[in-house]
């Protein structure tokens, strides 16, 4: 076996193998089907084991300590769903400023509206924002112009030198 040489990579999940949809099986079951598809991988390729009980608050503050944006938890016995939904829930890092997210590379930012039901999201440039501003900060000041939902998820946009620019609407 030989490692990777862009370094360790960490698999979560998997949703199709063997030309089978494996969506909608819960996530214990991919979980499975994940391990088994890697068990003769090359060093570096690991997969993340599925945590569950008092972990959540440890991994959280580790998560924060190291500047991460935060966690996403998924539920193990449930299908997989593209897009946002109920049952994964993302706990964000309420002190990740926009200089920490600029520092790590990301120039733009993507604002969902708050309510997960509503498809609206827009991109927007990241750099005119004040260093010492946290991404928490901003959330409640949008209102969704589809639904008229106020709050937003604001989330690095990790493909901004890539996309057109999208003015907000």
């Amino acid at each position: 076996m030989t490692s990777l040489p862009w370094g360790p990579i960490t698999a979560f999940d998997v949703l199709a193998m063997d030309g089978d949809d494996l969506r909608q099986l819960p996530l214990t079951l991919r979980k499975t089907n994940l391990a088994r598809l890697l068990a003769r991988r090359p060093d570096g390729i690991f997969v993340a084991p599925l945590e569950q009980g008092e972990i959540g608050p440890d991994l959280f503050r580790a998560a924060c300590r190291m500047g991460l944006e935060g966690l996403v938890s998924k539920r193990r016995d449930r299908a997989y769903r593209g897009g946002r939904c109920p049952h994964w829930v993302k706990v964000k890092n309420p002190n990740r400023t926009f200089a920490e997210m600029r520092g790590s590379g990301v120039r733009g930012i993507l604002v969902y509206c708050a309510d997960y039901r509503c498809s609206h999201c827009v991109a927007m440039s990241a750099d005119a924002s004040p260093d010492d501003v946290r991404l928490s900060d901003i959330e409640p000041r949008f209102v969704c112009q589809a639904c008229g939902h106020r709050g937003a998820d604001v989330r690095p946009d990790f493909n901004w030198d890539r996309m057109p620019v999208r003015q907000m609407g």
